[in-house]
């Protein structure tokens, strides 16, 4: 175009080129402005980080003041992130709805022609376009792969993409190639790792928020997680709100909002942060967030569970496998094993109690009151589990040891005895069980009180172990007790309450069931 100073290697040729196109010899023109994702390359200052309060922001030198102004162009701009798309066209702006099957089949079977028209490929290209969520750039990089990979079929790929994460991250990593793009990053980890980086650079408390989600299951993230995060700037909410809405600009994640605001990340991104992220990163982000889930987690009670609907498939895919053998991690698993316990989930409370045991036990030994307790929880699954012996041997030491570290009044103690009591009554031992349970309430009404809700269950436990043994008038007395000190405690409402109320009414009728707490 012979643009005057073209060729000065000392002129800026951004204004030159931008006066060219406002000019009326420019005719009528099209400009493309493709993947323009990066905010800070058209709004340089832009990238003070609203958190930080000290005012570091120079003179904007960014693209956005180059683009041509004036009625004779038409500018189409790409982008993945809403907000630069706002920023340059306002409301001028289309948004790419997500690909049904129907059109990722179109677009599979355009990159990979012929494979559809078998009949036994059809089944497993639906189910891997589904696990690929139907995304444009992952559906490319497949079919391309597939293509140049004959001897693979579909059902092959789908197979060992859902056999690990591992799989998963290298199948990503193929490079295809494409002489319309640049094949030297065109790979779906490459690609979002360049977005991974810009949103570190735009808001680093949403790139903290990001690597926190890749932690835990990426479906239904309780907007508390992240608010309780303890990440610079999340504990208030409109600093929040900002960063998790940079998030979803860049469609990495889904908000939903139901009864209560949660968001989903999308299956690559999920697998893509974690190939993003050092092992040292993954560590210190996994622990940080074990560190925030126990402090949400509450006791598995009943009255819990609603809570635990909700985190439980967190707090599960944070421990999944243990790699990350830490303090916190453990005290997650002790919490999912005191869950699963009162659930009646005995396996799964048996694996979550050994896992914490594990850990706790190496790094903060034998001895250690937490590992006491993460013993006395694998203790209960095993008797729950009918598993008699090895329930036995393990609460006589934990019971000896506790015994031994914090005294034969500590409540730990006497938790210990109250469950090897509860054993030997499971097995029909009832006098060694009479013997362990006096122990335990004798000492319980004199340290706790005869009040005490850990009293009144040891009395109740008693009472039913002298039934047991057809001592009924001794085990209704001691149950009278139990239910009228209960009633004025813990109020007629209260289910240990309403079980002692139920076993005294049974009992008096003649009734023969009923089992300690």
């Amino acid at each position: 175009m012979k643009l005057p100073g073209w060729d000065d290697l000392k002129q800026d040729i951004r204004p030159i080129v931008k006066n060219w196109f406002e000019r009326p010899e420019s005719s009528d023109w099209i400009l493309v402005l493709d993947n323009a994702d990066d905010k800070l390359v058209f709004f340089p200052e832009l990238s003070l980080d609203i958190t930080n309060s000290t005012d570091q922001s120079t003179e904007s030198d960014g693209l956005a003041q180059y683009i041509p102004r004036g009625s004779k162009g038409t500018i189409i701009i790409t982008t993945r992130d809403y907000e630069v798309a706002d920023l340059l066209a306002s409301t001028n702006t289309l948004c790419k709805e997500v690909l049904g099957l129907e059109e990722a089949k179109q677009l599979f079977e355009h990159h990979y022609p012929g494979v559809a028209d078998h009949e036994e490929h059809g089944r497993s290209i639906s189910l891997l376009l589904k696990e690929l969520q139907y995304l444009p750039l992952a559906i490319v990089q497949v079919a391309s792969f597939l293509r140049q990979n004959r001897l693979l079929s579909p059902s092959d790929y789908l197979k060992r993409f859902n056999s690990t994460k591992v799989s998963q991250k290298d199948l990503l990593s193929k490079q295809f190639n494409d002489i319309r793009r640049y094949a030297n990053t065109e790979t779906i980890l490459a690609t979002f790792s360049i977005t991974f980086r810009q949103i570190q650079e735009q808001s680093p408390l949403g790139s903290s928020l990001l690597k926190m989600m890749a932690c835990v299951d990426r479906q239904g993230i309780p907007h508390e997680l992240l608010a309780r995060s303890g990440l610079e700037g999340s504990d208030d909410e409109f600093f929040l709100l900002e960063a998790i809405n940079k998030l979803i600009n860049f469609s990495l994640i889904t908000p939903s909002f139901g009864h209560e605001r949660t968001y989903e990340i999308h299956s690559l991104v999920y697998v893509s942060i974690e190939a993003f992220l050092s092992p040292q990163e993954i560590k210190t982000v996994t622990e940080a967030t074990a560190n925030v889930l126990a402090g949400i987690l509450p006791n598995g009670n009943v009255e819990n569970w609603p809570v635990w609907s909700v985190y439980l498939p967190h707090a599960s895919a944070l421990t999944k496998g243990q790699q990350n053998k830490s303090i916190k991690t453990a005290a997650v698993s002790f919490r999912m094993s005191s869950y699963f316990l009162v659930a009646g989930r005995y396996n799964e409370a048996e694996q979550a109690a050994q896992n914490s045991v594990k850990v706790r036990a190496e790094l903060l030994g034998c001895e250690d009151r937490d590992t006491l307790a993460s013993r006395s929880n694998l203790a209960r699954a095993y008797m729950n589990e009918g598993r008699w012996n090895e329930a036995e041997q393990l609460e006589v030491q934990v019971m000896e040891t506790s015994s031994r570290v914090l005294g034969l009044e500590h409540p730990d103690t006497l938790n210990s005895i109250a469950n090897l009591a509860s054993t030997f009554w499971n097995q029909g031992r009832w006098k060694e069980a009479e013997q362990l349970e006096v122990q335990v309430m004798e000492t319980s009404s004199r340290v706790l009180g005869l009040e005490h809700p850990s009293t009144l269950t040891s009395i109740a436990n008693l009472a039913y172990t002298c039934k047991s043994q057809g001592r009924v008038d001794e085990a209704i007395e001691l149950m009278e007790k139990t239910a009228s000190l209960m009633s004025r405690i813990l109020g007629e409402d209260h289910p240990n309450t309403q079980n002692s109320m139920n076993a005294l009414r049974a009992w008096a009728g003649g009734a023969q069931d009923g089992e300690p707490t």
